[in-house]
């Protein structure tokens, strides 16, 4: 009994990590299969830019049109801060379009990921109501989408610039930026909310669900710990990803 005992409960907890994993790896295949790159051939994708850092008082807010280039830096998107520009707090991002002839319908800038508020700008001009005053584009699972206003963009070479705030220096990040037809952009701005944001809220609860579980069928048999341990790791699980 004393060695049997041990076992059963070394097969109960592998069993409980692989009803954990196997849900979760399905869903990690979906979430990459939903939420990849847009293939659509109306839509641009920018990948390459120029950045301005803005971390301390050496370096003013550039200008819209034109930006001193001992400030300026060629990157490729996606860019990430940490080690070139670990002390920037703000950076502008810009970008010239240049167009043939202008859209004939509303277009739509995308932002798959952003960390952590950004606000965007379009020949000077920032896009109504700012991407940073809603409190969950801070999460930067969050995507973000601005509408462009019919007769902003122009024939010829426009101005994007994207300022990023990060919530400490040297942690911005700014993924691939989209632009196109705004009803194409946001079908996929929904679709991909969904999967980081409400999807995430569902598996959050079901883990807290099964976390109460496990933490019941412990205190009913208080001789299986691996219940309360599974409890314990599902509630750190839902703690972390609520974070």
């Amino acid at each position: 009994m004393s060695t049997a005992r041990p076992e059963a409960s070394l097969r109960r907890g592998l069993w409980l990590l692989a009803a954990a994993l196997v849900p979760t790896a399905l869903l990690a295949w979906a979430v990459w299969s939903m939420v990849g790159a847009p293939e659509e051939e109306n839509l641009l994708r920018l990948d390459a830019g120029v950045f301005v850092p803005q971390g301390s008082a050496q370096v003013g807010p550039p200008s819209l049109l034109g930006v001193p280039a001992v400030y300026a830096a060629p990157v490729a998107l996606p860019h990430d801060w940490r080690g070139q520009y670990a002390d920037a707090r703000t950076g502008w991002y810009l970008f010239d379009i240049d167009l043939t002839v202008a859209p004939d319908r509303v277009w739509g800038v995308w932002l798959p990921r952003v960390a952590h508020d950004a606000r965007i700008f379009v020949n000077g001009r920032p896009l109504a109501g700012g991407l940073d005053a809603d409190a969950e584009h801070r999460n930067p699972n969050a995507p973000r989408l601005g509408r462009v206003v019919n007769g902003r963009l122009v024939p010829g070479v426009n101005r994007l610039a994207i300022q990023v705030t990060a919530d400490r220096p040297g942690n911005g990040f700014l993924s691939a930026v989209y632009l196109g037809p705004y009803s194409d952009l946001l079908a996929r701005q929904e679709r991909v909310d969904f999967v980081r944001m409400d999807l995430l809220r569902i598996i959050v609860a079901a883990m807290l669900m099964l976390a109460a579980l496990t933490a019941l069928l412990w205190f009913w048999r208080r001789r299986d710990a691996v219940f309360g341990w599974f409890s314990v790791m599902m509630l750190a699980w839902a703690a972390h990803d609520l974070y």
